[in-house]
């Protein structure tokens, strides 16, 4: 990933999971640290958001 990204090649965006405002990454950890490593502030991702489940006092989910 370091060398492609020093020759300037396109790299696919990462894949994200947010959930309640914390990101975890599903595909892409190379690319992830290759970015910090060389201090880059923004990444190209694609984002999908998880909503928790609500419960009931049952216990069962609404």
């Amino acid at each position: 990933m370091d060398s492609a990204f020093l020759r300037g090649e396109d790299l696919p965006p990462v894949e994200l999971y947010e959930l309640a405002g914390s990101y975890f990454v599903r595909d892409g950890n190379h690319r992830v640290s290759v970015a910090r490593f060389h201090g880059l502030p923004l990444i190209e991702a694609d984002v999908t958001e998880l909503r928790p489940l609500r419960y009931r006092a049952e216990g069962r989910a609404a």
